[in-house]
């Protein structure tokens, strides 16, 4: 297929430079570009050529081309092989070549093949500018009115299906809101009821704790203590113990006791 890209080129340089000298004449009756006959059958010839090398190709081969124009950026090869490989199960076997048609544009020429196949006709239809560039090639079956009308339902279907569906989806999801809702106040109402509980813990573990106080002595036995201490101070010192004022009583630690 390679080699045919390069000699369709390479021919449709050889026409240009044939169209450049004696191919294209205006017509002094309707004021329009004529494609001279020996130029029509070199174009009719070439896209005839392309026609059959594309069609004879399998559909591995077909993606092969597909990968090696995209990455060359010949785009214009891309998608035509990629149109071919839309309707290449719809047409079936190339048989033969119907007619052709070459009319000059604007810009250039166009070609216009109509083949025949196993399942049905085709038109094949190719823009090539004035310096000999495919610009465009499209491959456009015939199908019959009732196989239109099945296409356009079908795709009228899928359009609908597809928005019903976004809108079941959407209806579904806004009613697994209140769900939502639902498990997001059970999560809030969990935490707070866990803040309650840990209070009162908290509040212990935080508070500080009273210093013990001192259990208050026995003022009885003191008075009684101090009483004993007098009378023996007094026996001691040979006076009486109305001249004795006790004013404080302290305990002497118990080793010095044991030292005197």
């Amino acid at each position: 297929m390679k080699r045919n890209i390069k000699r369709i080129l390479l021919v449709l340089c050889m026409i240009t430079c044939f169209f450049a000298l004696s191919a294209c004449q205006k017509s002094d009756e309707n004021d329009e570009m004529e494609v001279d006959s020996q130029a029509a059958q070199y174009i009719s010839t070439m896209v005839s050529e392309m026609l059959e090398d594309i069609t004879a190709m399998s559909e591995s081969e077909i993606n092969e081309q597909i990968v090696y124009a995209e990455r060359y950026k010949a785009f214009v090869y891309s998608e035509g092989y990629q149109s071919w490989l839309n309707v290449k199960k719809d047409t079936g076997d190339f048989q033969q070549i119907l007619s052709t048609e070459v009319a000059a544009e604007d810009t250039g020429f166009s070609c216009v093949i109509r083949a025949g196949f196993s399942n049905r006709e085709l038109e094949y239809k190719v823009f090539i500018d004035d310096e000999a560039n495919v610009t465009s090639m499209s491959f456009n079956p015939d199908y019959t009115f009732r196989e239109k009308m099945v296409k356009a339902l079908m795709n009228t279907l899928m359009g609908v299906g597809t928005v019903f569906l976004v809108l079941i989806f959407i209806i579904f999801l806004i009613s697994r809101f209140k769900y939502i809702n639902a498990f997001e106040q059970k999560l809030r109402n969990k935490e707070q009821n866990t803040a309650v509980n840990a209070g009162p813990e908290r509040a212990a573990m935080t508070e500080p704790v009273p210093a013990a106080i001192p259990e208050p002595e026995n003022v009885t036995d003191n008075q009684e203590l101090a009483a004993v201490i007098t009378a023996a101070v007094a026996a001691a010192q040979g006076t009486p113990a109305d001249g004795l004022i006790v004013r404080s009583i302290r305990r002497i630690p118990d080793a010095k006791w044991k030292n005197a």
